[in-house]
């Protein structure tokens, strides 16, 4: 019952985080681009990848909120925390004097890098623990005929 409670609650956080992040890059979308083509990583990029993150965000969070594709959805976001965590390695390494970490709105913008290593690391190991939690939260039980409910 623990792990159930658990898998929901980081689902949900999860589901926040993509929300809040794929509405910001839309609502800000010029920002968000601009901010893309700044990035010396990903610049060549930015104009796809202005249009896809949002998307994908709000697609996860979608599949997270259902339960016949919240397993999809948690591998997904788990995948998109270890490349945003990945990336900001990667810029905080070799461009760590470039302004803003992400194209995120709202109070994520005003992170620092370090700040936002240390926020995508937490969400990354809050979806590896959602994701293992739903693996092994599968409740079986045999009923006396034989059969196996999941």
């Amino acid at each position: 019952m623990l792990k159930k409670i658990t898998v929901e609650i980081i689902t949900f956080m999860i589901i926040l985080l993509f929300l809040y992040t794929g509405m910001s890059k839309i609502i800000d979308f010029d920002d968000s681009k601009f901010q893309m083509q700044q990035s010396v990583a990903i610049s060549q990029y930015a104009g796809l990848l202005a249009v896809a993150l949002p998307f994908t965000e709000l697609l996860v969070a979608v599949f997270l909120f259902m339960p016949k594709t919240k397993k999809l959805g948690l591998i997904i976001s788990t995948i998109l925390m270890i490349i945003f965590t990945l990336y900001v390695v990667y810029m905080l390494t070799y461009f760590s004097n470039f302004e803003r970490p992400c194209s995120c709105g709202g109070i994520m913008k005003k992170m620092s890098w370090v700040q936002h290593l240390y926020f995508n690391i937490t969400f990354t190991i809050l979806c590896f623990v959602a994701l293992y939690f739903n693996r092994t939260n599968r409740k079986i039980e045999v009923i006396s005929d034989g059969n196996i409910i999941e």
